[in-house]
């Protein structure tokens, strides 16, 4: 990947907030989770490419 696609912005915007945002999110499981800044990254980029649907930014993730 060229180094300014748009996943290099959109995880150097991530990496910015601070973690203690997303402690909220965590549960105590134990199962280990899915950091919470790697899926809002999953998230922005699904919307900037202008997928919404769940499903279908499942289905683009799990081809990669």
């Amino acid at each position: 990947m060229p180094q300014d696609h748009l996943v290099f912005t959109i995880e150097k915007v991530v990496n910015i907030l601070e973690d203690c945002h997303f402690h909220a999110f965590y549960h105590a499981f134990d199962r280990p989770s899915y950091h919470p800044k790697m899926l809002v990254s999953t998230l922005l980029f699904a919307y900037s490419q202008g997928i919404f649907s769940g499903r279908k930014i499942e289905k683009i993730f799990y081809i990669l």
